[in-house]
């Protein structure tokens, strides 16, 4: 089980399970600003993933799909069951499936795990520690820890690609829950187009996260 995502059959579960996120776990009936709002982070999430299993970084792709995209699947199914929903169908079933796939995945990989931190990078430490306060506060300590969690594991495990792609996978919306703010038709984020702190603050710090990641990306695209 711990070759599982090792290897082309790695990366080639890695691409189903990406393929699979990309056309299900997107609403795309919404409008389009919406769907721009929903398919931008996870793009980002799921290449971060099969970059980290073309590496051989195995569970950096598992904590990211498992965390930053499946992480209410165990929950959302098992109040549907309990609950006798109606809502349970294949696509619930596929979600929680893979849940329990990556779980199993990342528990069994565990020991193959190597502290490879990038001790010099300070730049990016910074940023992950300035990303998690961001995040606190603007969504709250699970989020936080949802949303950072994966870079910092990213991070230790040597992929400094993976981790920065993770954190500009929080803030990659940002400009457009600014504008949010000046035009009425975008309602990104409830409350950011009506007030003008949170737009100041969150929009801010989220700009100079991005910007600040955007800026840095191509030395880590030399990895």
């Amino acid at each position: 089980m711990n070759n599982v995502f090792k290897g082309t059959i790695g990366v080639a579960i890695t691409l189903i399970i990406a393929v699979y996120t990309l056309i299900f776990r997107i609403n795309y009936s919404r409008d389009i600003i919406q769907i721009i709002v929903d398919i931008l982070p996870v793009v980002l999430i799921v290449i971060s993933a099969i970059l980290a299993q073309i590496r051989n970084k195995s569970i950096v792709a598992g904590v990211a799909l498992l965390f930053a995209v499946y992480s209410n699947v165990g929950s959302a199914f098992v109040s549907a069951v309990l609950n006798n929903s109606s809502s349970i169908g294949v696509t619930m079933i596929l979600d929680f499936i893979i849940f329990l796939f990556l779980i199993v995945y990342i528990f069994v990989n565990a020991s193959n795990f190597k502290a490879t931190a990038l001790k010099s990078d300070k730049g990016l430490v910074t940023s992950m520690a300035i990303a998690f306060l961001y995040f606190y506060f603007r969504d709250g300590f699970g989020n936080a820890i949802v949303t950072v969690l994966p870079a910092l594991i990213a991070f230790i495990a040597g992929s400094g690609l993976a981790a920065l792609l993770l954190l500009l996978a929080g803030v990659i919306n940002v400009p457009i829950f600014v504008l949010s703010y000046f035009f009425d038709g975008i309602n990104a984020v409830a409350g950011w187009n009506q007030k003008i702190l949170p737009l100041v603050i969150y929009g801010g710090v989220g700009l100079y996260l991005l910007i600040t990641g955007l800026l840095a990306l191509p030395k880590y695209l030399k990895e």
